[in-house]
């Protein structure tokens, strides 16, 4: 409880006594129930001066008890040194009241005893939060006790005179009648809403807060899912799961990396006219032609499209949907929004054109390659990209490492200010039509945008989407062989929604910053619809070009790990809630370890969201770079490589010898 920095210190948590108890211990040591009498009037005391008066008499009565209460913190007992921390809870009884939820329980046998205990916190639970959500659409600010006792304050301030000596400076004098209400009377002489003094704890929305959580029915034992079932739980929103790649993978198929197709090849040294580029610039094609040559990293495309579903249109990450937005377009394309749609290939650029060699005292916001105000976000990538040798290992490393990503490493808004002030004005000419609902058209080829499903791209918080709607027939289409129809005919319903999008566009929502909550409502839904992980359990990569080199994905087996860490913390830390003074100091300590090693391994896994643990100042956020996994071997320790340079001075000693 005590220890330096832990979670059950000041300022995350108080420690108070409770007065009932202390009462008791008093009138044990001092066997004087008037005694106990002035001790409870004196901690209770909401004024110094009243707490004077009480601790004058108890010093009468007896001077140890007096001497003895002194050197006890007086913030830990006496209500009007607490500082407003209690809340005016005085006694344990606020904790100790839920006995009454379960009262002649724990006689049961332990299955009726655990039934019995779901279903009565589950009626508590409703009966709270029903009453929550009435009192809120009533309208009523506070909770039903509070209001109640401002009404009672308000009666009794009536007898009360005040003179007003500053306004300003909130200076009066207050003549009590009958009662001690001074703040009401206040209030009231001077046209003062008292509202605004009472602490939001007691607010109808944090009464709600504190129910909203729900319980959900428990299902037959043949419908529970096992340790590591990968979902979707609820198949209604991800209803092709049965037939996508990711079922396959999770069934054992070794499936290798995507062939995709693409024509850049032909145009790889191949350079846009002078005369020709009047055109381009005239049509707002500027942005591609700076873009050049695109090589397709099959290892990374492969891997997301392992996570893109057809039923969304969306990516399903281990903490959300996100997806290629109109705004990704315009900012990494430098492409018009409005207009016929064309064709564009998508992966990451080579040099093709020569390096603008970096000039001294010259700032590059996005690089030398960036020309300010001319070229879009994309050309900031015109460099070097080295993949991997083996293929089918590079896309087993990157879905791994997609399966264990978190939010921290994810960066929801990539296009700040800062770097937007840099870009061609034209990335940012539609920002308008960024976010609406339409069908995007590529000749034969049509996919839908829902950014509806993907807002904190945008800076909003996230709601619970509506199911998606797709095209089997659409997704069906592969373009192989020759085609020659007429897609203004064949999409003429799609084209015809395009037209009008600006009837159907997402509004802008709350603003979202930070992490979402793993008990936010979203979260817990997202959780049931999505499949959250692709890697089966304990899969082994060997590299069938050097047979030394393997790799293990740990994405399944460090979510089981996860789970039992969670079910190891919750048991214990509810053990140490309830332990008595009595229990051995041993046991006590082998089950605060026992807390503190999977509490520590959940923070260190950048799993704490899922206990709601916070850290007073979180490190900065890693974040993926693939071309970093072109280095497959585990870096060497110290002392490894000390090992590793002695073995090949021996080696050497043996040739020489």
């Amino acid at each position: 409880m005590n220890k330096v920095g832990g979670r059950w210190t000041e300022p995350q948590a108080f420690h108070r006594f409770c007065t009932r108890h202390q009462a008791s211990n008093i009138n044990t040591k001092f066997k004087s129930n008037e005694l106990k009498l002035a001790f409870l009037s004196t901690a209770c005391a909401a004024q110094r001066k009243r707490f004077n008066k009480g601790m004058q008499k108890i010093g009468s009565l007896n001077p140890s008890a007096k001497v003895l209460l002194e050197s006890i913190p007086l913030n830990k007992w006496s209500l009007c040194h607490d500082g407003g921390h209690r809340y005016g809870i005085k006694t344990t009884n606020n904790s100790e009241c839920f006995n009454g939820v379960l009262k002649r329980v724990r006689f049961l046998p332990i299955t009726a005893l655990v039934k019995a205990t779901f279903f009565r916190i589950n009626s508590y639970f409703v009966k709270h939060r029903e009453d929550a959500n009435k009192r809120l659409l009533e309208g009523c600010m506070w909770s039903e006790k509070v209001t109640e006792k401002l009404a009672e304050n308000v009666k009794r301030a009536a007898h009360h005179k005040v003179t007003c000596y500053d306004a300003r400076r909130g200076l009066y004098e207050v003549v009590t009648g009958r009662g001690n209400r001074l703040g009401s009377e206040v209030c009231r002489a001077n046209s003062i809403s008292s509202d605004q003094y009472v602490d939001p704890f007691y607010s109808c929305g944090e009464y709600h807060g504190s129910y909203r959580s729900s319980f959900h029915p428990v299902p037959d034992e043949s419908y529970w899912m096992s340790w590591m079932d990968p979902g979707p739980d609820d198949g209604r929103i991800l209803y092709l799961q049965s037939t996508h790649r990711s079922q396959a993978i999770w069934e054992g198929d070794e499936l290798k990396p995507l062939t995709l197709r693409g024509h850049m090849k032909a145009f790889k040294a191949f350079e846009v006219p002078e005369a020709v580029l009047t055109y381009v610039n005239n049509a707002q094609f500027r942005g591609i032609t700076r873009l050049c040559y695109v090589t397709l990293d099959t290892d990374l495309i492969t891997a997301l499209v392992e996570r893109w579903r057809q039923e969304t249109h969306t990516f399903h990450l281990p903490f959300g949907e996100a997806t290629v937005t109109l705004q990704d377009v315009a900012m990494l394309f430098g492409l018009r929004i409005s207009g016929r749609p064309e064709r564009v290939s998508i992966g990451r650029p080579d040099i093709v054109r020569s390096r603008v060699p970096r000039q001294a005292g010259v700032a590059y916001p996005l690089g030398s390659q960036v020309l300010t105000g001319v070229d879009p976000l994309g050309c900031k990538w015109l460099r070097v990209q080295r993949g991997f040798k083996d293929h089918r290992l590079g896309l087993v490393v990157i879905r791994d490492v997609l399966d264990k990503m978190v939010e921290l490493q994810f960066v929801w808004q990539p296009y700040t200010p800062s770097v937007v002030q840099h870009l061609s004005p034209i990335c940012v000419q539609d920002q308008a039509e960024w976010t609406v609902i339409a069908p995007l058209i590529c000749f034969e080829m049509v996919e839908l945008h829902f950014p509806n499903r993907c807002t904190r791209q945008f800076g909003w918080q996230q709601m619970i989407s509506e199911m998606g709607s797709t095209c089997t027939r659409l997704h069906g289409i592969s373009r192989k062989g020759d085609w020659s129809g007429n897609y203004e005919t064949m999409h003429q319903e799609s084209i015809a929604k395009w037209e009008n999008r600006m009837s159907k566009i997402v509004e802008p929502g709350l603003p979202f910053c930070g992490l979402m909550s793993f008990e936010d409502e979203y979260f817990e839904w997202y959780n049931t619809i999505t499949r959250r992980i692709i890697t089966p359990l304990s899969q082994t990569v060997n590299n069938d070009y050097e047979d030394h080199h393997y790799y293990y994905p740990t994405a399944a087996d460090f979510q089981i790990l996860t789970q039992a860490n969670m079910v190891t913390y919750n048991t214990t830390e509810q053990m140490i809630s309830n332990m008595l003074d009595d229990i051995p100091l041993a046991q006590y300590a082998m089950i605060e370890k026992m807390r503190n090693m999977s509490l520590d391994s959940l923070v260190n896994t950048g799993q704490g969201h899922l206990i709601n643990y916070q850290e007073p100042t979180p490190p900065s956020p890693p974040r993926y770079d693939f071309r970093h996994l072109a280095h497959r071997q585990p870096r060497m320790t110290q002392e490894s490589e000390e090992a590793e340079s002695s073995q090949r001075t021996r080696k050497k000693g043996k040739k020489r010898n």
